[in-house]
């Protein structure tokens, strides 16, 4: 039995990691910010010990590594959502909130020298680099999220000869299953359709690089277990990016809805203003002999089951 400490395991990825973890056997510790809503953990409150704890704040998460001691520690934290403003304010809390929690956190953990490190960073390091994307590229991120987390992929690496435990960063593909918050574009549609509302897809033609949201999990804790290098980025991902109008054309069918129920924004649609964002899976087959094992189709028809199951849950 490992004990687990998740930062960020309140949240869509970390509740199902926190699940999974419990079902392994392992004693799960949460680390939620103090505003945070466990309701996504509503079954198991009575097997996890959730802490509420502001990563600005060093002594508070000193202490927290000092009382749990973990073998394993996941990071689980960033503001993806997060619209550019002419102020730069969206940059300046992305590096005085994202980046700053990050490296409070790497080097609270130093005393306490857990197994492993793992932190979710995410394909939007890429930004609009050559696709698929490689480890090796270089990033160029588009927007405050995607420098951030590349910042913080840097910060750890060039705290890593200093640190007492190896901290590998997997670069996730957009993520999507059961308990999703509703400002993303796959439950969005399935909540809107399956209530006769219409959709807008405002970048029609942007392509996307899918993963549902277990298999994120399982390739977590495959880098959790291995035993890889400091600093090591692994894509999790699927090599394929289907553009979101095709995503919103599958989900009315499955639900049965009309295509009508799709709006799409003209003032984005032109092949001028698309996005690629694919991520290369290659170097996880490699090192943790994983690949996604759940193609968009069977993950969306559990993520509808789900939502339907769920329906009077309000999701944030």
């Amino acid at each position: 039995m490992a004990r687990v400490l998740i930062f960020g395991g309140t949240g869509f990825i970390g509740s199902h990691l926190a699940r999974h973890c419990l079902e392994q056997g392992d004693r799960v510790v949460i680390a939620a910010r103090p505003q945070s809503n466990s309701w996504r953990l509503a079954d198991v409150l009575d097997s996890v010990i959730i802490h509420p704890v502001s990563l600005l704040e060093q002594t508070a998460i000193a202490r927290l590594f000092h009382e749990v001691r973990p073998d394993q520690v996941y990071y689980l934290v960033a503001q993806a959502k997060r619209p550019p403003e002419r102020s730069f304010s969206d940059v300046v809390d992305s590096i005085g909130e994202d980046l700053m929690g990050l490296v409070n956190v790497m080097a609270a953990a130093a005393a306490a020298a857990p197994k492993s490190f793992v932190r979710a960073a995410s394909l939007a390091e890429y930004g609009n680099g050559p696709a698929p994307f490689l480890e090796t590229q270089r990033e160029k991120p588009l927007n405050s999220y995607g420098a951030s987390m590349a910042a913080g992929t840097h910060f750890a690496q060039m705290m890593q000869p200093r640190l007492s435990y190896p901290a590998i960063h997997a670069r996730l593909a957009l993520c999507y299953g059961p308990g999703q918050s509703s400002e993303f574009l796959i439950p969005a549609l399935i909540q809107n359709c399956m209530a006769g509302q219409p959709t807008v897809i405002r970048r029609p033609n942007d392509r996307r690089d899918l993963i549902y949201v277990m298999d994120v999990v399982t390739g977590l804790r495959k880098l959790a277990n291995a035993p890889l290098p400091g600093g090591t980025v692994v894509n999790l991902a699927t090599g394929i990016a289907p553009a979101m109008i095709e995503v919103a054309r599958e989900v009315v069918r499955a639900l049965g809805g009309r295509q009508e129920q799709i709006v799409i924004d003209e003032a984005h649609a032109q092949p001028d203003t698309t996005s690629y964002l694919c991520g290369s899976a290659a170097m996880a087959r490699q090192l943790i002999d994983w690949r996604p094992e759940t193609s968009f189709a069977e993950g969306l028809q559990r993520t509808l089951n789900a939502i339907k199951k769920n329906a009077n849950t309000v999701v944030t």
